[in-house]
């Protein structure tokens, strides 16, 4: 059984072939758009505004990846 160093080396290794690399490239957007165009259909309105998944998705990845506003 392989240990978790042998396990990363073969990833790593697989991830840096360019075919997988170019598919990534190509399919990790469609992927995104994708889950954001099922997610962007639920919702409800909330003060007149169009609530939806897609959006609140939106909003906790922005607040978790940017950095806080310092001033």
């Amino acid at each position: 059984m392989k240990n978790l160093v042998e396990h990363l080396s073969e990833y790593a290794a697989y991830h840096r072939d360019p075919r997988n690399i170019v598919s990534h490239f190509i399919g990790i957007p469609l992927i995104v758009v994708a889950v954001t165009v099922l997610l962007s259909r639920p919702g409800i309105y909330v003060a007149g505004c169009w609530l939806s998944l897609a959006g609140l998705v939106a909003m906790a990845s922005a607040w978790f990846y940017l950095p806080p506003v310092s001033g």
